[in-house]
């Protein structure tokens, strides 16, 4: 397969051209509003450290600050209402809700109380630039530098994400200046805080900044690449974890709980979703295909395989180096 071939074949035609998401707006149910209003998920603390430690001026777009006080274990208020973004570590074992940790960062709600139809993403522009720094990294494609490509690609994602989602969080501009500061910014993701378990909490794990660094690495530069793309893709889940599997980046907090039986690695995490029993019982033969192809490809440094949680995809083997 010749993937610089397909690269150059694709770069020809991109969102990139015309700088414009691709959004479901019909006024339909937003399925994220709806699973956040029944305490059924919350923001992941990768999400809400990267950002916070960034400066991202993203942030108010995307989540709101922690709905209701904080109180730790002993029952003593940790953090007030509306004071802090907070994520919740992945894998924590957290009791069954109502929890306290409910009150950690929300969907945001609009003007209104509700973001009940807000638009449903389905490509993002930004992702374009990324795609296109990406191939002119790897392999030259292009006449735009790897630099304005990736800078480019964060001002689209900031536009378009004003564009879209400013009137649900009531915020009509990013305050003056600050989409450049971030761009320019050297700061880099904080560590992560429980405010109300302290054992969950842990060091950040992402050491770059924002600002670009001709002088770095491939390997940086792509970091810098992809961890733009990752954030820009919100709240699009399943492409995002994608590109991380792919690459290994934005790097990810490891699991504080596993109870997977030696099916997933806590360092690696979750690599695959599993085939259903209903795949076992009405395509038994094409189960055991696809198994026989997952052994054959996976690439886990951990020995796991068959049809397990951590066993890796074919193209999930960024523990092999990126270039």
């Amino acid at each position: 397969m010749n993937l610089k071939a397909i690269a150059t074949e694709a770069a020809q035609n991109t969102l990139a051209t015309v700088n414009k998401d691709i959004l479901i707006d019909k006024s339909l149910e937003n399925e994220m509003w709806l699973m956040f209003n029944w305490g059924d998920c919350g923001f992941n603390a990768n999400l809400v450290t990267i950002m916070s430690g960034t400066k991202d001026p993203r942030q108010p777009l995307y989540m709101t600050l922690n709905t209701g006080d904080i109180k730790n274990e002993a029952g003593t208020t940790t953090v007030a209402a509306n004071s802090q973004y907070l994520g919740i570590r992945f894998a924590s074992g957290l009791p069954a809700k109502p929890n306290s940790w409910g009150n950690f960062s929300g969907w945001i709600q609009g003007n209104n109380g509700s973001s009940y139809s807000m638009p449903l993403p389905i490509m993002k522009a930004a992702e374009a630039y990324f795609l296109l720094a990406e191939a002119k990294l790897r392999w030259d494609i292009g006449s735009e530098s790897v630099k304005n490509l990736y800078e480019n690609g964060i001002r689209v994602s900031m536009t378009n994400e004003l564009a879209y989602r400013g009137a649900y969080a009531g915020i009509k501009e990013y305050p003056e200046g600050a989409v450049d500061a971030y761009i320019n910014g050297t700061s880099t993701q904080i560590d992560y805080t429980d405010p109300i378990k302290a054992e969950l909490s842990t060091p950040a794990v992402n050491k770059l900044s924002v600002k670009w660094d001709e002088s770095a690495s491939n390997e940086e530069k792509l970091e810098r690449i992809i961890t733009q793309k990752w954030l820009a893709l919100f709240p699009l889940s399943t492409e995002g974890w994608a590109e991380q599997r792919r690459t290994g980046y934005p790097r990810f907090f490891p699991a504080f709980v596993n109870e997977s039986n030696g099916a997933v690695n806590t360092e690696e995490g979750v690599r695959r979703v599993i085939y259903s029993s209903q795949a076992y019982d009405a395509n038994a033969k094409g189960v055991e295909g696809g198994i026989k192809l997952l052994d054959e490809e996976n690439s886990s440094k951990f020995g796991i395989s068959g049809d397990k949680g951590g066993t890796h995809l074919w193209w999930d083997n960024a523990d092999k180096g990126n270039f």
